[in-house]
């Protein structure tokens, strides 16, 4: 059974798609309106509890904080992004790093610079790994082992050089490496991560920082927190700029990639997203199932309600698909009054539930229109399973006949091919 069927196919509930919309941000903006009393009171909800989840919701707290509501297409997406500035900032430090050899042989203890030396040239080949490292470019685990790697190698550098020159180290540092720490920390503000990743690599470089002082026995001194301060601020400024990066990218990316009426995914993403599907299967030997939704008479609800009635229709639709198809599942609006479903590793008798259980849930749905009397609707269905050898076009134009059939003999009902 597939991994994305429905609550009621699977018998318990399921997680759902973390769909962005409009609603939320008209909502906010009618709090902050002089209706708010009117609204509050017609809702029958606290104020205060109800304006701040609509703040929330705005700025996508919970995407900021943690990874775990973002979908995977999106997940791909920030992956590469880190992957490509982690290359490009490879390649700027790897020579940067290089280049301060000779500093190092004429301020350093000469009989040290063997060890510094080969510590520096490990360093510079660590960066042009980062930079010429080009596989798992979408993969969210090797973007963390990208940045793990961009950050631990050149703390262990600082960390190693310190406790090598620990008998000639004074409170006023050594000269170039006490600011390693400070670079570390701000190196972070070019990617877009959460909260977690971003406070997770503070973590890291302050852990080092302090412990090495610590064991040097100058934790104590106004200079040491003159630049945990100086640290702390800087920090501070660079999770605020991942934060707000994040916060970009996850709206550029919702632009680009949602339906703007519905929520949903748009046709564009959703044939990418097939493609890639198909691929798997046929590297996995798996099923794949495809649903095209037609919603009935939709022409005729919008010549005689208006199209905000039928705008109002579609998004109480996508609501029912929302709440029956869950990741690594995707669903979309097609085109007009259609939407598609993708099921990776699914059978022909879970995906026939999965619209069983989808055309049943609009008999209790409801439209409610601004000002219009309580529509009710229908919804026609196509199914196809991926045949061997079958390419995208194939399995399209055969869940396309089964629907049109559907629609040709009555309406209301699943028809698989």
């Amino acid at each position: 059974m597939g991994d994305c069927v429905s609550a009621e196919v699977k018998h318990h509930s399921l997680p759902r798609l973390p769909v962005p919309s409009n609603r939320p941000l008209l909502f906010f903006h009618s709090l902050i309106t002089d209706e708010t009393d009117t609204i509050t009171q017609t809702m029958h909800v606290p104020f205060n509890t109800e304006r701040w989840q609509a703040l929330l919701r705005m700025f996508n707290a919970a995407d900021l904080f943690s990874s775990a509501g973002h979908s995977n297409d999106f997940r791909y997406s920030r992956a590469h992004y880190i992957y490509a500035r982690v290359r490009v900032l490879s390649l700027i430090l790897a020579p940067l790093t290089l280049l301060w050899l000779p500093l190092d042989y004429f301020l350093l203890p000469r009989e040290n610079f063997p060890l510094f030396a080969s510590l520096r040239l490990t360093t510079v080949a660590a960066f042009l790994f980062l930079g010429f490292w080009t596989t798992h470019a979408y993969s969210l685990l090797h973007a963390y082992l990208r940045l793990g790697i961009l950050i631990i190698v050149p703390s262990l550098f600082y960390l190693v050089v310190f406790l090598v020159l620990h008998a000639e180290y004074t409170p006023g540092g050594i000269t170039g490496y006490e600011h390693f720490p400070f670079l570390l920390i701000t190196i972070g503000a070019i990617f877009p991560l959460t909260l977690i990743e971003g406070a997770s690599a503070v973590a890291v470089v302050l852990f080092i920082f302090i412990a090495l002082k610590a064991y040097l026995g100058v934790f104590f001194t106004a200079q040491m927190f003159d630049n945990l301060w100086l640290m702390s601020l800087l920090a501070g400024i660079a999770l605020w700029t991942e934060l707000a990066q994040l916060h970009i990218l996850l709206g550029l990316y919702r632009q680009a990639t949602r339906d703007p009426l519905t929520g949903l995914f748009n046709r564009r993403i959703l044939m990418t997203h097939l493609q890639q599907a198909l691929e798997q299967t046929r590297r996995e030997h798996r099923p794949l199932c495809v649903l095209l939704f037609d919603l009935d008479k939709f022409k005729r609800i919008n010549d005689t309600y208006g199209h905000l009635s039928g705008d109002v229709i579609l998004q109480t639709f996508a609501s029912i698909l929302e709440a029956h198809i869950c990741e690594p599942c995707m669903v979309g609006r097609y085109g007009g009054e259609e939407f598609l479903a993708i099921l990776p590793n699914t059978g022909k008798v879970t995906a026939i539930a999965l619209a069983e259980n989808i055309r049943h849930a609009c008999y209790t749905a409801s439209a409610c229109p601004p000002g219009r009397e309580v529509l009710h609707f229908t919804v026609s269905v196509g199914a196809a399973e991926l045949r061997q050898d079958e390419n995208i076009e194939g399995l399209l134009n055969r869940v396309d006949e089964r629907l049109y059939f559907a629609k040709e003999t009555g309406r209301d009902r699943v028809v698989f091919a």
